[in-house]
């Protein structure tokens, strides 16, 4: 009794030195999310994934009226724009992931039964390359890959795509130079024996190159890319 009691005021004494604040606007929010309420309200959550090919919104079947078949379909939980710019930016550079687990638990719940229907065999998430990584200290994508492993029971792979060339980060290219900056940089660790079904996670798809740059190349390994997942994305 005397310990839960010392815990909670530790706690207590924490909170009001370094009190919790949004991740999305810096001001005070003691919300479980770390997201206040008007950072909430101006989030226009996504319901219907997106045509990873021509961008447009497909239906409930999965299915996109403009490509019609061999389409990707990309899940994400919002547009990329504030107050999710803000958090993602702090999730991918500033060391914090409470997002990971946040968003994982949002997407999942929206688009749960869309998901099971492509009976992945694995989660697949988008690598950094190693130098970048390891000054980061943690892959964002694969931090929300793992979080959603847990919510779908969708096994992680973390070794089956790496980058082998140090590129340029795309977020600080114009889009018309991202495609030619991101060819080329992955390579497939094993080939697939049989065909095995992958979703793609990543924290943001803008343009859409870096995503489509790795199915080819696990395609090209005998891998099947069925979906993509992401927190937000930009067009």
């Amino acid at each position: 009794m005397h310990t839960l009691i010392g815990n909670r005021y530790i706690q207590n004494l924490l909170d009001f030195i370094f009190p919790q604040l949004c991740l999305g606007c810096s001001e005070y929010c003691n919300n479980i999310s770390q997201i206040c309420q008007a950072c909430e309200k101006k989030v226009l959550q996504l319901t219907l994934p997106y045509c990873l090919h021509c961008m447009s919104q497909m239906d409930k079947n999965i299915t996109c009226q403009k490509c019609k078949k061999n389409t990707i379909a990309l899940y994400s939980y919002a547009n990329y724009e504030d107050p999710i710019r803000e958090i993602i930016i702090q999730f991918k550079f500033k060391g914090i992931i409470a997002p990971a687990k946040i968003f994982a638990k949002r997407i999942y719940q929206e688009y749960s039964k869309l998901i099971k229907q492509h009976k992945a065999d694995f989660l697949v998430p988008i690598p950094l390359y190693k130098y970048r990584e390891n000054s980061r200290g943690y892959n964002q994508a694969s931090i929300l890959a793992h979080e959603l492993s847990k919510l779908s029971d969708i096994v992680v792979h973390d070794d089956l795509i790496f980058r082998i060339k140090k590129r340029k980060p795309q977020s600080k290219l114009p889009i018309i130079e991202r495609k030619k900056n991101i060819e080329s940089v992955f390579q497939i660790n094993t080939n697939a024996d049989e065909k095995t079904h992958c979703i793609l996670v990543d924290d943001v798809v803008t343009t859409g190159n870096t995503v489509l740059e790795a199915t080819k190349e696990l395609e090209q390994s005998g891998y099947k890319v069925v979906a993509v997942i992401s927190i937000a994305h930009a067009f």
